[in-house]
């Protein structure tokens, strides 16, 4: 039974492609009898007819709209499948950027250098910065800040702010530098990755869509439809559109991330314990008169203000006791209070435009994505579908259809690159504001005074931050995902960095501030405080690793060498 089955089911199997490749079954000779050879007006000489040659012309075409239905049909299936895969892949870490984003550590190194170089003495006792850091900055301006270290170090009661040559440690344990370094997320960064890499794939789509429409369309086998031009004209356009549309979105993409990378900066600067202070207020507390205020380089979502370190002062300076500033300096007054809600009402205004716009260019960017996809497959199963008419002509997707398709992925990409352009302006407001109020200059800025001060930042030109391009990303990506989702793949965050498991929770890096070496580790170190079992008092350590002269004499022979010197001069 089941091999009368099996037979059956060959035997369908053939019929179905047979019909499927429409080659017949038999020719049947059209000038005698079947089986017989044709025989010519005379009947012994033999004529050849011209339906051999025309069948074997109609035959051709034939074949290629077979290879033209195999590959539109191929390309409707993979487009669709890239999509249920795209979208597989953004379920899991695209929920996860909301609280946890990657960065690439190199470009913090970079800016941590700079900005370290810009604002950080080498002393406590000094506010001046030595070497090349400021040689743009005019000699009519100074900075408005200067940043400090005030972790805590072992023998320390309370913070005590340090230079750079005073965080001298070595770290007990080095652990490899990563690639990557971990950071809280947001709802504008979960957008931005997530359109980065539906973009890349908007481009595979378009590809399959050129393809399939120029073999639809008989460009391949030279059997044009009626339609073909409009159609090519039409596609053409489109293309030309999303060209340029991939280009602004990459140039977005990248000023994002490089102005994400310059907020994460600060963002680690803060955990590793660095505060700004008033450059006017450290004049003057190093001279003697009121202790400087030293106040944090991030703030918590739900205060409006930098907190200030409570217990802080200068290296070499006594116990500050009941002259404290944080409780003793006079309340700030009315027009700095309301110029600083002013500038927080920016802010607020400006994070949530961002916000809005990221979301919304990501939707119109799938909107875009899902519009192709939509042709690709209508063009793929056309063939399928089809009604012979009389002739060889079939019905076919006509222009006005398409016209109209590719009307609203173009009206899209154009809306998306509006909605990219007021997400990038007001994103670098919302860093343009921090910065404002880190060096204290909100009063200055919403009275529109002539500056006076250099406030020290990315946004204000004043440190130069590192730009993150999407060539940089490929680095950190696989091979096969760079492929097919592009380089922002590598910003994704997987189960083990959300659950802080990964090589980029613990981490080390090493920058150079000005000459000087300068290590941040999340390891104990030699001078830093530890807590009670054992882990670090501060998040991350930082240490002034100093460059030791192999060849220098040591202490005991340099006295040695002092004294046969001295002997000598007394003979």
């Amino acid at each position: 039974m089941w091999k009368f089955f099996l037979a059956k089911l060959c035997c369908n199997l053939l019929v179905l492609a047979a019909l499927a490749h429409g080659s017949p079954v038999g020719i049947s000779a059209r000038n005698g009898h079947l089986g017989s050879p044709p025989i010519g007006p005379q009947g012994s000489v033999l004529v050849a007819s011209d339906d051999d040659s025309s069948n074997a012309t109609a035959a051709r075409p034939r074949a290629f709209l077979n290879v033209s239905r195999g590959v539109n049909t191929t390309l409707a299936l993979v487009s669709t499948a890239l999509i249920t895969a795209t979208y597989a892949v953004l379920i899991g870490p695209g929920t996860r950027l909301s609280s946890t984003s990657k960065i690439p550590l190199g470009c913090i190194r970079t800016n941590i250098g700079n900005l370290l170089s810009r604002a950080w003495p080498d002393m406590s006792t000094s506010s001046q910065i030595d070497g090349s850091a400021v040689s743009t900055t005019s000699h009519s301006e100074e900075d408005a800040i200067r940043l400090f270290y005030v972790g805590k170090l072992v023998g320390d009661e309370g913070r005590i702010a340090r230079g750079v040559e005073e965080c001298e440690a070595l770290p007990k344990t080095r652990i490899p530098t990563p690639s990557m370094w971990l950071t809280s997320g947001s709802s504008l960064t979960k957008s931005m990755v997530q359109l980065a890499i539906w973009e890349w794939v908007c481009l595979w789509m378009v590809v399959a869509m050129l393809t399939s429409t120029l073999m639809f369309n008989g460009f391949f086998s030279n059997q044009r439809t009626p339609d073909a031009y409009p159609r090519l004209v039409i596609v053409i356009i489109y293309v030309t559109a999303f060209c340029l549309h991939a280009w602004y979105v990459r140039k977005t993409c990248v000023s994002f991330f490089t102005l994400f990378g310059a907020g994460a900066t600060w963002s680690l600067l803060n955990k590793a314990s660095f505060s700004s202070v008033d450059l006017g207020q450290l004049k003057a507390g190093i001279v003697g008169g009121t202790p400087p205020v030293f106040r944090k380089t991030g703030k918590p979502a739900a205060s409006p203000v930098f907190p200030p370190y409570a217990n802080c002062r200068l290296k070499g300076m006594g116990p500050l006791g009941s002259v404290d500033p944080t409780k003793d300096s006079p309340q700030k007054s009315d027009e700095d209070q309301g110029a600083l809600d002013t500038v927080i009402t920016w802010q607020k205004s400006e994070i949530s435009s961002t916000v809005q716009a990221g979301s919304a260019a990501l939707e119109r960017v799938i909107t875009n994505v899902m519009t192709i996809v939509g042709i690709t497959i209508t063009t793929g199963f056309a063939p399928w579908t089809s009604i012979t008419s009389s002739g060889d002509s079939t019905i076919q997707l006509g222009s006005l259809g398409l016209l109209a398709s590719l009307t609203i992925g173009s009206g899209a990409m154009f809306s998306s690159a509006v909605e990219l352009s007021v997400m990038n302006s007001s994103f670098r407001n919302v860093l343009f504001y921090k910065e404002v109020m880190i060096n204290g200059q909100a009063t200055a800025h919403v009275q529109k005074r002539a500056k006076t001060k250099n406030v020290v930042g990315f946004t204000h030109n004043t440190v130069k931050m590192k730009r993150i391009g999407l060539l940089e990303l490929t680095k950190f990506t696989k091979l096969w995902a760079l492929i097919v989702f592009g380089p922002a793949y590598a910003l994704l965050p997987s189960e083990e960095d959300h659950f802080r498991q990964s090589a980029g929770a613990q981490f080390e890096v090493c920058t150079n501030v000005r000459d000087k070496s300068v290590l941040l580790t999340t390891e104990p170190t030699s001078e830093h405080q530890t807590s009670s079992d054992g882990g670090n008092v501060e998040a991350i350590n930082v240490c002034f690793l100093v460059k030791k002269n192999p060849v220098a004499p040591s202490n005991s022979t340099s006295q040695k060498a002092k004294r046969n010197h001295a002997s000598n001069k007394a003979v």
